[in-house]
């Protein structure tokens, strides 16, 4: 295992925070085939963003990425 640290400083999480606060979302395009991206859901992606504990996330990071990071080794797979 190898330690792994993700280091976002409070500066750009305020940034983060900022931007999607100022996001502006067009409204859905009549043409947009069934399965794409409406604004309703990318507006509820940016609301759990804000309220998302950035902090706490990066702070217990560490411990959570340094245990589940391990070693790969590579193997040749063959479809055929």
């Amino acid at each position: 295992m190898h330690p792994f640290r993700i280091d976002v400083s409070d500066a750009e999480l305020l940034d983060l925070r900022e931007r999607l606060l100022r996001t502006r979302l067009l409204p859905d395009s009549p043409h947009r085939p069934a399965s794409g991206l409406t604004s309703a859901y990318l507006r509820s992606l940016i609301e759990s963003w804000l309220d998302f504990d950035w902090r706490h996330a990066r702070n217990g990071s560490t411990r959570i990425l340094s245990s589940s990071q391990t070693s790969m080794t590579r193997r040749s797979t063959s479809l055929t």
